[in-house]
C-alpha cells in the first residue's frame, strides 16, 4: 500500500496552491488584458465615429452652401469642400474594426459623395450652370445626411457611455432615409454600382458545362477528359472554370467563349526580345479570331511581357475593347490571357460616332508649347464608364511624350496622359 509522508503531503499541497495561484493570476492578467483591449477598442471606435460625425457635419454645411450659392466660383468652392469632407469621413470609417459588408451603405455614400462633388464642380463652371436635377439631388442628400448624422451620433454616445459594445455598431447605425440615387459621370454613379452585361454575349445562348469543357479542351489542344471542373463564377460575366495541372481556364456560360486562361507554371528569367513576344501575342490572338487588334501598352520584366491589345475598326482605336496577353520570356509561350474587357464592351456592329474635328487640323489643336507627332481617332472611357469619341494627339514637350484627348465633336478637353516608353515597357498614366 502506497503511503505519503506528512512532509511530502505538505510539499504537494504547497505546490498545488502555488500552481493554483499562478494560473489564477495568469487568468486574472489575461482578463485584465482583454478588458483593457476592449476599452481601447471602444475608445478608438468612438474616436473614429466622432471623426465621421464631424465630416458629416461639414458635408451638411457644404450641401447647404451649394443650395444657396449661384456664382460659379462659390459653387466650385463648396463642391471642393464637399469632396474634402466626404473623403475625411471615408478615412475615419476605414479606422473602424469592421467585418466585410458592415456599414457598406455609409462607405458607399461617402465615396459617392466625394466623387459626385467633383462632378458638381465641373457642372458649376459650365456654360449651362448647375441643373435643376442637381439641385434636387443636393436637397435629397441634405435630408439623408442629417438622418445619417443623427444615427451615427446616437451610436457614438452608446459606445462611449458603455451602454453598447462596438460589435453592435452595425445594428446601432440604422438610417430611416434612403440614400438618393445619383446618376452622373463618375465611378460611384448609380449606373456603375449596378451589374452590367456583356455586350458581346448579350443574346448568346447559354452552354452546358460539357459544352464549355469541350471549348476549353479545344483551346488548350487536349482531350476533354484531361480537364477537371472547378466550379463556376458569377458576377457580370458568369463562367465555368476548369483546371488541368497548373492551367486554369474560364469559359463564359453565355456563348461558351474563352474568358481567361492562366498557366501557373514556374517562370524563369529569359531573353526573348520584346518585339518577338508582342508578335507571338498578336499571332496567338489571331489564332483565336481576334483580328484587327493593336498593342497599346505593355509591361516588361525579366520573366514576362504583358501586353494590352485594343480593337481597331474603321481607323478608330477602341480602348475599351481590349484583351491582355502575357508571354514568357523563357519559352515564348502564352502563360495568361484575358478577354473580359473585350467581351464586356465589343459588338459585331461596333462603330464610332461622327467626328467634327479633323486629323489634318491637329497641329492647331495641340497644347501650347507641345510638338505634334501624330493624330488619330479613338474611343475612350470616362471615369464613369461613359464612352467618348476623341481625337487622340501624340505630342511631346521637354523630353516627355503625351497622349492628349479632345472630344471629336465639341473639341472639349477630355484627358491628358503621360506616355512612357523605356526598358520597362510602354505605359500610359
Amino acid at each position: 500500500m502506497l503511503t505519503i509522508r506528512k512532509r511530502s503531503l505538505i510539499r504537494i499541497l504547497c505546490f498545488s496552491w502555488a500552481l493554483t495561484a499562478l494560473f489564477g493570476g495568469m487568468a486574472l492578467m489575461q482578463s485584465k488584458t482583454v478588458s483593457a483591449y476592449r476599452l481601447l477598442l471602444g475608445e478608438a471606435s468612438a474616436r473614429a465615429l466622432s471623426g465621421i460625425g464631424r465630416s458629416l457635419e461639414q458635408v451638411g454645411n457644404g450641401l447647404q452652401k451649394s443650395l444657396v450659392y449661384s456664382s460659379p466660383d462659390m459653387l466650385g468652392q463648396s463642391a471642393m469642400e464637399l469632396a474634402v469632407a466626404a473623403s475625411g469621413g471615408r478615412a475615419s470609417l476605414d479606422c473602424l474594426p469592421l467585418a466585410a459588408g458592415e456599414l457598406d451603405e455609409v462607405g458607399v455614400y461617402l465615396s459617392q459623395l466625394a466623387d459626385y462633388a467633383a462632378s458638381l464642380g465641373k457642372e458649376a463652371v459650365s456654360e449651362r450652370g448647375m441643373s435643376q436635377q442637381s439641385k434636387d439631388n443636393l436637397t435629397a442628400l441634405l435630408d439623408y445626411n442629417e438622418a445619417l448624422s443623427q444615427s451615427l451620433f446616437e451610436a457614438e454616445q452608446a459606445i462611449s457611455s458603455g451602454e453598447a459594445e462596438v460589435e453592435a455598431l452595425c445594428t446601432l447605425v440604422s438610417c430611416d432615409r434612403d440614400c438618393p440615387t445619383l446618376l452622373y459621370d463618375g465611378i460611384y454613379s448609380a449606373h456603375m454600382l449596378q451589374p452590367t452585361e456583356s455586350v458581346a454575349l448579350l443574346e448568346a445562348p447559354e452552354v452546358t458545362r460539357e459544352q464549355a469543357g469541350q471549348a476549353a479542351s479545344e483551346f488548350l489542344g487536349v482531350e476533354p477528359d484531361r480537364l477537371v471542373p472547378a466550379g463556376e463564377t458569377g458576377g457580370d460575366l458568369p463562367t465555368y472554370r476548369f483546371v488541368m495541372d497548373d492551367v486554369t481556364v474560364e469559359v463564359s456560360v453565355a456563348g461558351g467563349e474563352i474568358v481567361s486562361m492562366v498557366n501557373g507554371r514556374a517562370l524563369r528569367a529569359g531573353e526573348l526580345p520584346v518585339e518577338e513576344a508582342l508578335d507571338g501575342a498578336q499571332g496567338f490572338l489571331e489564332g483565336l479570331g481576334y483580328t484587327s487588334m493593336e498593342p497599346v501598352s505593355y509591361d516588361v520584366s525579366d520573366m514576362l511581357v504583358t501586353a494590352v491589345f485594343a480593337y481597331v475598326g474603321e481607323d478608330v482605336l477602341f480602348y475599351p475593347d481590349s484583351v491582355t496577353v502575357s508571354v514568357a520570356r523563357e519559352g515564348g509561350d502564352v502563360v495568361s490571357f484575358s478577354a473580359r474587357e473585350y467581351l464586356m464592351n465589343h459588338s459585331s456592329s461596333r462603330t464610332a460616332g461622327t467626328a467634327r474635328l479633323k486629323t489634318e487640323d491637329a497641329q492647331d489643336l495641340a497644347p501650347q508649347g507641345h510638338t505634334m507627332e501624330s493624330a488619330r481617332y479613338a474611343v475612350i472611357s470616362s471615369p464613369g464608364g461613359l464612352e467618348n469619341q476623341a481625337l487622340e494627339l501624340t505630342t511631346s514637350m521637354g523630353g516627355r511624350r503625351y497622349l492628349y484627348y479632345l472630344d471629336a465633336m465639341s473639341a472639349d478637353e477630355l484627358k491628358l496622359s503621360c506616355l512612357y516608353e523605356d526598358e520597362q515597357g510602354r505605359r500610359m498614366d
